[in-house]
């Protein structure tokens, strides 16, 4: 409801006669909420999209739609078509050792400086949303290469999808359109390829500062969808921090694994024949020391009544596992 005054349909004055619309074939509502339930009574009823086309270019919305509604109907078909479109992945690198890895990023700093980067004979329309569910920034930059035309039109425009992810040095962009057939389409192709390539010129540009000036270079990494871009090169994918914790994510691991442990996971069988060694060492000085001295009592006793050493040593391991950190063996 906030944004309903910048693209309000076109309602009828309830103070107003009714035979102003007599004719009309879409006659228009009095209230914006009787409108909503009729679009919400079309849902139930079959209906073609050339029809509801027309409603809305002729009837609800017959002065026009605004570049804001048409930026709206395309993000909201990328939402629910995620696969509509093709992402390339361009990479970010400071151009001196001294900035930051990650350019700083202010929506509205970051537009005004692309604004002026772009030429001046491109006129752009730019749309900034946040998609539900995925860590990044969509840009909708409308191109249009002829501003200057007597007649209004979108005919020669170009769409481009720039995606900011969050604290990752990528940046992921829609692809071009496929191959023409004809020549007049290859016109038109053409220049809607020479605008992506001037705003893919203009974005480096426009993320730099003074003393941080950042170059754009393509990483050859193409996909279907956003979250398949964000897995490879969104954020948290970027450094070698994570590379100590590659040992527990092998395959095979065993049950128990964790993080914490005392010994790594590969040490582990050298760490248990170690032990499993330590345990038949003590077992035999148990034994070696029973048969010497023979009744442990006896033996561990001297004539005043003190317990030797050894002694001490063979009652206690007489009655307890041996003391090491496997523990396997018993006597």
């Amino acid at each position: 409801d906030r944004n309903q005054p910048l693209g309000a349909p076109y309602l009828a004055d309830p103070d107003s006669s009714d035979d102003l619309h007599v004719g009309d074939f879409y006659p228009p509502h009095s209230t914006l909420p009787d409108l909503r339930d009729f679009y919400t009574s079309l849902q139930s009823t079959r209906g073609t999209r050339t029809a509801l086309i027309d409603r809305l270019l002729t009837g609800d919305y017959r002065h026009g739609l605004t570049l804001y509604q048409l930026a709206m109907a395309d993000t909201l078909i990328l939402q629910t078509h995620p696969t509509s479109q093709k992402w390339s992945a361009y990479a970010l690198t400071p151009s001196h050792s001294s900035a930051p890895p990650i350019p700083r990023f202010h929506p509205s700093t970051f537009l005004k400086a692309l604004q002026r980067a772009l030429p001046p004979d491109i006129k752009a329309h730019y749309n900034l949303d946040r998609p539900p569910g995925l860590p990044l920034l969509l840009l909708r930059v409308m191109l249009l290469d002829t501003p200057y035309a007597t007649t209004p039109t979108l005919a020669g425009a170009k769409v481009v999808y720039v995606a900011f992810p969050d604290a990752s040095p990528h940046i992921f962009l829609s692809a071009g359109s496929s191959q023409p057939s004809t020549t007049t389409t290859t016109t038109k192709e053409n220049t809607a390829r020479d605008l992506r390539r001037t705003l893919i010129a203009c974005l480096p540009t426009a993320l730099s500062r003074p003393r941080a000036r950042y170059t754009l270079a393509s990483t050859n990494l193409s996909a279907r969808s956003l979250e398949a871009m964000i897995a490879l090169r969104g954020g948290g994918r970027t450094g070698t921090a994570q590379g100590g914790w590659g040992g527990y994510a092998l395959s095979g691991k065993r049950a128990g694994d964790t993080p914490l442990e005392a010994v790594a996971p590969v040490l582990r069988e050298v760490v248990g024949a170690a032990n499993k060694n330590a345990c038949g060492e003590a077992r035999k000085l148990v034994e070696r020391e029973r048969d010497g001295k023979g009744d442990g009592e006896s033996g561990g006793q001297r004539g005043n009544g003190e317990t030797t050493a050894s002694g001490r040593r063979s009652a206690v391991w007489g009655r307890t596992e041996c003391p090491t950190r496997d523990g396997g063996c018993e006597d």
